[in-house]
């Protein structure tokens, strides 16, 4: 016997999570659930192309920043013949540190990169996830449209399905078949009595 609980659901509960009568999540939940996955997803993806574009900014601009830099170097070394020892320290010395930013940069951005790859793999871990739900969901739906198709009268059924019975248990399972089809099994299976020591 499965063991009851002492605290009773309240209406105002069943109404500010949209329970079903089961007192289970209701559809609209998981719809909500199933749209803030979906934000989230997008989000990361947004994020993803975002960093992987500024890698590949900063990949291109290598050689325009030391050709520019180069350039204004000799042409101020040549006007300014007085200075250009002091001159060409100086901007020995920029170029130096221009070089170690920039391969900090790239280095930071490899950083980056490895991170866009884990968060790749959570996504695909999510949309798994996802479709897993959805499956589900989905083979619910069309087994109770069918149900409606062929006369059954749905609610007043509910009182009586399986997952309500104290004795039996409900379980069910949805596999993507190679084939591109959902093969949907549910099963009941008689409950295990508890033994009591009173």
């Amino acid at each position: 016997m499965t063991k009851k609980s002492k605290n009773k659901i309240t209406q105002r509960t069943i109404l500010k999570y949209n329970l079903c009568e089961h007192h289970q999540v209701g559809y609209k939940e998981l719809e909500k659930g199933f749209k803030l996955q979906d934000k989230v997803v997008r989000r990361l993806a947004r994020d993803i192309e975002r960093k992987g574009a500024h890698i590949k900014y900063l990949e291109n601009q290598k050689e325009f920043w030391v050709a520019d830099i180069n350039k204004r170097l000799l042409a101020r070394v040549e006007n300014q013949d007085k200075e250009l020892n002091d001159l060409r320290e100086y901007y020995e010395k920029e170029l130096k540190e221009l070089n170690a930013l920039y391969d900090n940069a790239i280095e930071h951005n490899k950083q980056m990169a490895e991170v866009n790859k884990q968060n790749l793999e959570t996504n695909k871990d999510l949309l798994k996830s996802h479709n897993e739900i959805t499956r589900a969901y989905n083979g619910l739906h069309h087994m109770g449209k069918f149900a409606e198709e062929i006369g059954v009268d749905i609610k007043e059924h509910n009182k009586m399905l399986p997952e309500n019975d104290e004795y039996y248990g409900f379980e069910q399972k949805h596999t993507l078949l190679e084939s591109g089809k959902v093969q949907h099994q549910w099963s009941i299976k008689k409950k295990k009595k508890e033994s009591s020591n009173d």
